[in-house]
Formats: structure tokens, C-alpha cells, sequence
């Protein structure tokens, strides 16, 4: 049962007007943000939750795998960026704005391989000339600094 709400609340996360007038309402993504831990517990409900709602448009979505990437498990974190190479494959009209920067604030952490897995996404994503000069664009010299150590 919980399977189809989760189904039906990734549903109404692709309508601007359902977040706002019925998830934000009832304040649905901050119940969802509290869902993942570092020992993968959720993990479960946060794959079906990754894989039902939409990342397409500028939504709290998206501020959610934001969230969560920060404190989620190794495993989770690792789903997270194939999910990211999934919105790339997919076209995503503003991947290089919104995934790019989000994939080079986790290539520098300690854990090696997660860093690893971003690698690995930006790598696919900037294999093109006019793709790469968008990663370069958006770089600050903090980033370069640690992608080359």
C-alpha cells in the first residue's frame, strides 16, 4: 500500500500546481527528506521514491536529492548518481545547469567511491566538446583545485 501512495505522490510531483497546493500543503517532502539515514535503513522506500518522482522541473524534487545525497548511505548515494546519468541520457533540458554542479560537489569527499561514481557520470556527460565547455563554465577555481589532487 505504501508502494502506490509513493506511486501517486511521484505523480503529482510533475504538476507545479499539485507541489504547491497539495504537497507542500501538507508538507510532504519534509516528512520524505527525514526518510533517509546513513545506515540504509529507508533505503527500500527512497529507491521507489527516487524512481517516482519527478526531477524534470524545478521542484522541491530535486532540493530533496539534494538533501538527501548528503546523508543517505553509500549504496543510496551510488543509486542516486545513476539516477542523475539516467536524467542525462534522458535529456534533461537543464542538466548542465542544475546535475553538472551538483555531480562536482561530491568528486572532491572522502569517500573514494563516491567520488568515483560522480566521476563516472561526468565523465558520460562531458564527452562532447560543448558539453565539457559547460562543465568548465560553471567550475570555480575551489572545484579545479580539488579535482586535481
Amino acid at each position: 500500500m505504501l508502494r502506490e501512495l509513493i506511486s501517486w505522490l511521484g505523480i503529482l510531483s510533475s504538476s507545479n500546481d499539485c507541489i504547491k497546493d497539495l504537497l507542500r500543503k501538507f508538507k510532504i517532502f519534509d516528512l520524505l527528506e527525514q526518510l533517509v539515514d546513513r545506515d540504509g535503513y529507508y533505503d527500500h522506500f527512497t529507491q521507489i521514491i527516487l524512481n517516482s518522482f519527478s526531477f524534470e522541473i524545478d521542484s522541491p524534487s530535486r532540493r530533496m536529492m539534494k538533501r538527501w545525497v548528503n546523508v543517505s548511505s553509500q549504496m543510496f548515494t551510488k543509486s542516486l548518481f545513476e539516477y542523475v546519468r539516467l536524467l542525462h541520457r534522458s535529456g534533461l533540458h537543464d542538466f548542465y545547469k542544475w546535475c553538472l554542479p551538483f555531480l562536482t560537489n561530491h568528486t572532491s569527499i572522502q569517500d573514494r567511491q563516491i567520488s568515483a561514481s560522480a566521476f563516472d557520470v561526468i565523465e558520460e556527460s562531458c564527452y562532447d566538446e560543448l558539453s565539457l565547455n559547460a562543465l568548465l563554465e560553471q567550475m570555480d577555481t575551489k572545484i579545479i583545485q580539488n579535482l586535481q589532487r
